[in-house]
C-alpha cells in the first residue's frame, strides 16, 4: 500500500495581556476568529490570556462585564505567524466610538508634527496613546517604531515593528524604518530594512533595493551595496543609476566582469545621463 504524505498544520500560540487603564481587569475573554477558525479563552486576573490558532488573519473580539453590563469590542486583521505571537491588547479609555477616533486623529495629527518638529519622544507618546484606544492601528504602530530609530534602541524598535506587522503593516513602514536607520548612521541596519520592504512589496523592489544599496555604499559596506544594487538592477524598470552604482561597487570589489556587465548596462539604458562619461572611462580603464 503507496502511503500519501500530508503536512500538518501546527498551531502557533498567541498570548499577552489585555490591559484597561482604570486597572480593572475583572477577568474578560478573548476571541480569534475568521471563515475557518474561533477559538476562545479567558483572561486571568492578571489580565494575562494565551491561546493557539493556526496561522492567519484573524478578527479578535474582547468581551467585558463591567457593572454588571457586558461590552465586547472588535479589533480587526490581526496576522498570527509560525512560533510565539506576542499580542498585547488594550481596552480603550474611551468607549463611545466617535470620541475615540477623533482622539486617535488628534493624537495621529500631533504625533507627524512632533516629529517633522525632531522631537522624536514627544511624537512617541501622542502615538503610544493612540494605540492605547485601538491597537489595531498599524500605520500608528509603524510611526512608533520610527520614532524608537530616532529615540532608543534597535531592539526595541524592532519589537514595535514586530507589533506593526502583525497588525498589517506592509512595505512603507520598513522603508520609513530604513530611512530612520540611515538618518541616524545605523547603514546595515538601513540596508536590511530596505531590503525588507522590498520582500513586502515587488512592485517597488527596484526602489527599495536600490536605497538598501545606498545605505550599503554610504556605511562603506562595498560587497553588500554592491549585491544591493545587483538585485535592484535586475528588477524591470529598475532606474538606470542602479546599474552604474552596481558597476562602480563591483569594480571597488575588484569585481571586474560584474563592473563591465553594470557600467554597459548604465550606459545602454541612459547612454547620455549624467554618469556617461565616467561610466565609458571605467569601462575603458577595466580594458572593456
Amino acid at each position: 500500500m503507496q502511503l500519501i504524505p500530508f503536512l500538518l498544520v501546527v498551531d502557533a500560540i498567541v498570548s499577552g495581556s489585555l490591559m484597561i487603564h482604570d486597572g480593572d481587569i475583572n477577568g474578560g475573554t478573548i476571541t480569534m476568529h475568521n471563515a475557518a477558525v474561533t477559538m476562545k479563552t479567558d483572561v486571568n486576573a492578571e489580565g494575562k490570556y494565551s491561546l493557539s490558532v493556526p496561522p492567519g488573519t484573524y478578527d479578535v473580539t474582547i468581551e467585558r462585564t463591567t457593572g454588571g453590563r457586558k461590552k465586547s469590542l472588535v479589533y480587526n486583521a490581526l496576522t498570527i505567524v509560525d512560533g510565539p505571537n506576542k499580542v498585547d491588547l488594550f481596552w480603550p479609555s474611551i468607549e463611545d466610538a466617535t470620541s475615540r477616533a477623533a482622539f486617535i486623529d488628534a493624537e495621529y495629527r500631533a504625533g507627524k508634527a512632533a516629529a517633522t518638529a525632531g522631537q522624536h519622544q514627544v511624537a512617541a507618546g501622542h502615538f503610544s496613546n493612540a494605540l492605547q484606544q485601538d491597537v489595531s492601528q498599524h500605520a500608528i504602530w509603524g510611526e512608533l517604531a520610527v520614532m524608537h530609530v530616532m529615540t532608543s534602541t534597535p531592539e526595541v524598535a524592532e519589537e514595535i515593528y514586530r507589533d506593526a506587522r502583525l497588525w498589517g503593516a506592509g512595505a512603507p513602514a520598513a522603508a520609513n524604518m530604513g530611512y530612520a536607520y540611515y538618518k541616524r548612521g545605523r547603514h546595515a541596519l538601513a540596508g536590511e530594512k530596505y531590503k525588507q520592504a522590498a520582500e513586502l512589496d515587488a512592485s517597488k523592489a527596484a526602489t527599495y533595493l536600490a536605497n538598501a544599496g545606498a545605505a550599503y555604499f554610504a556605511g562603506r559596506m562595498m560587497p553588500e551595496a554592491e549585491a544591493a544594487y545587483k538585485m535592484a538592477s535586475e528588477v524591470p524598470g529598475a532606474a538606470a543609476t542602479s546599474w552604474y552604482y552596481w558597476g562602480v561597487c563591483a569594480q571597488s570589489n575588484g569585481n571586474r566582469d560584474a563592473a563591465l556587465a553594470g557600467l554597459r548596462g548604465y550606459l545602454r539604458a541612459d547612454p547620455n545621463g549624467r554618469f556617461a562619461a565616467d561610466a565609458r572611462q571605467r569601462v575603458a580603464s577595466l580594458g572593456g
